[in-house]
């Protein structure tokens, strides 16, 4: 998906213009509150929309808006993974300064001195998103499973 794209969601004409403006943003930012920031809105709004009140006063619009969360909230997380692939395998260009002035060199390429930049990625994040897509090779969680028996005694000691 590109920026261009407008995001339509599933049922939307059915929806207020605040809860496309959120849901739009949520699925551009893949979290709550800087979606409902981003739009001079309450998180309470979108907890409402989704909790029992509204669906008793507003049946129909519970269930579309319902819909139309879980289509964002799966472009949401599209959004995140990316986020998370850019910082662990593309990585951040970085720029160095030393005594708070920018630290410059020249490119061999062009002859130019520009600022110096270095790409820095993160192994954390990386680490993370290997243990979500392939948790039987890089999963730090493990499950022990004995096959065998277990025999409890009692045993009581003198004096109790």
């Amino acid at each position: 998906m590109t920026e261009q794209e407008p995001i339509q969601l599933p049922r939307q004409a059915e929806l207020s213009a605040n809860q496309v403006a959120f849901l739009v943003a949520f699925a551009q930012v893949g979290e709550i509150i800087a979606a409902a920031n981003s739009i001079g809105m309450s998180r309470w709004c979108h907890h409402y929309w989704r909790k029992n009140l509204y669906k008793e006063r507003n049946p129909a619009g519970h269930e579309a808006y319902a819909e139309a969360w879980e289509f964002a909230k799966a472009i949401g997380h599209q959004v995140m993974v990316a986020e998370g692939f850019r910082r662990g395998v593309v990585g951040t260009q970085k720029f160095k300064f030393h005594d708070g002035k920018p630290l410059m060199w020249t490119n061999p390429e062009t002859g130019l001195e520009e600022h110096y930049c270095e790409r820095e990625y993160s192994d954390w994040m990386l680490g993370r998103m290997l243990e979500a897509h392939m948790p039987e090779q890089f999963s730090t969680k493990h499950q022990h499973q004995h096959t065998g028996q277990v025999e409890i005694k009692r045993v009581i000691l003198e004096g109790e």
